[in-house]
């Protein structure tokens, strides 16, 4: 058995903020990751969508690089982590690389009474990392394809917004900035860019603008220029870019009762509804091939994982568990899945499933409850490498500059 344990807090209302000042301190403290790489370059979108034609707004949002931090924990930290206040357990019962053929970096979100966090999952070396441990509630993690970058969603300044950080959890830079709720960020296959929804009005006036940020990195500074690709009525979340369709599906709240799936046609500007009816369909993802589609569905208190394929209104569920299974995610090679099960419990576990033989076996044990999983097939020492390098690069290039 590895027990592998890190800290994350149980906040007071009174005293949250304090504890949570101390406790990124102390999370930080043995970083010696500093952000150096500038891998962002002006995306290459899906042709159909015409950028210049759009409407963009310049959004230079940066905060300062989180600093290296050497210090000792405060007596705050140390009294509340000795009294078991602050104590997350993650346990492998074996590492997940010795039963399947995996390999990257998993983030997901963990949940303490009502204050979520970040961690990262390494495949390669069975470590559990914290990666934004506040301020707020940070949830809905989402790795970039090149593995360098991590957008998710914190409402740290009040309201729902969309932040970027590097794959080491320095360098947190706002996307967003606005006054409603940003939120479900996901990357564009092979691009720079997130697709995200913005949600405005209330109940019965709710609409959505699902939105495109393009992001460049200029020396150290995150800049986005925003698209509107559409603009719908209700709640539309869990955005995703079909890989091989000019198309994006959502959730939508317009024909209840239930959730329902459908699509965004790009070059016809219509949409199209998949899956729907009494039940509720949500959380969908496409394969990394683009021909499946996995996602969740049920009557809200007992929720089975669907599998479709691409054009196909029939599905066929490869869960079936009493409870709720959410927020699949698809393995790189498209051969596994990753999802979370509450077995009725409401403490939401993470599971990865087989899809040659649709068996399945816990990912890791956690005290809280697990959501928004997200893979990478990149491997840590590979990013750090570069990273490494990235620095080396700038070091010869300051050199040259100086002579």
């Amino acid at each position: 058995m590895i027990n592998l344990k890190f800290y994350f807090s149980l906040f007071s209302s009174k005293n949250s903020q304090a504890i949570l000042s101390y406790l990124i301190i102390f999370t930080l403290m043995s970083s010696t990751i500093s952000a150096q790489d500038s891998s962002f370059t002006e995306p290459v979108l899906p042709s159909v969508i015409d950028l210049s034609s759009q409407k963009k707004t310049d959004k230079p949002l940066q905060e300062k690089p989180l600093k290296k931090l050497t210090a000792s924990p405060s007596p705050l930290v140390s009294s509340l982590i000795d009294s078991g206040i602050i104590q997350t357990s993650f346990t492998l019962s074996a590492p997940p690389s010795a039963t399947f053929d995996i390999s990257g970096r998993i983030a997901f979100t963990a949940k303490v009474k009502d204050t979520e966090g970040i961690f990262v999952l390494d495949l390669d070396s069975n470590t559990f990392s914290p990666l934004i441990l506040g301020p707020g509630n940070n949830r809905y993690p989402t790795i970039s394809p090149d593995g360098k970058y991590i957008a998710f969603v914190s409402d740290r300044d009040g309201n729902s917004e969309i932040y970027v950080t590097r794959w080491d959890g320095t360098s947190v830079t706002r996307i967003t900035k606005n006054s409603t709720e940003d939120t479900d960020p996901t990357w564009l296959p092979r691009t720079s860019a997130i697709l995200f929804s913005r949600i405005a009005g209330k109940e019965p006036n709710i609409t959505t603008e699902l939105r495109i940020a393009s992001l460049v990195d200029n020396n150290q500074q995150l800049t986005s220029n925003e698209v509107l690709l559409c603009n719908l009525k209700g709640r539309n979340v869990n955005a995703a870019w079909t890989p091989i369709k000019d198309m994006v599906t959502y959730s939508s709240n317009r024909f209840w009762p239930g959730w329902d799936i459908c699509g965004w046609q790009i070059a016809s500007k219509s949409e199209r509804c998949f899956f729907g009816g009494d039940e509720s369909f949500g959380r969908a993802k496409w394969s990394p091939d683009g021909l499946q589609l996995v996602f969740s569905h049920g009557d809200g208190r007992n929720m089975n994982l669907g599998l479709s394929l691409l054009g196909k209104k029939s599905f066929s569920d490869i869960t079936t568990s009493a409870g709720n299974e959410y927020d699949p995610e698809w393995s790189p090679n498209g051969e596994y899945l990753i999802f979370v099960a509450d077995g009725a419990t409401q403490i939401y576990q993470p599971y990865i499933l087989k899809l040659e033989d649709r068996s399945y076996k816990q990912l890791f044990k956690s005290l809280f409850s697990i959501r928004y999983l997200s893979w990478s097939p990149h491997k840590t020492t590979d990013l750090e490498i570069d990273r490494i390098s990235q620095m080396e690069n700038s070091k010869v290039t300051e050199e040259n500059d100086l002579n």
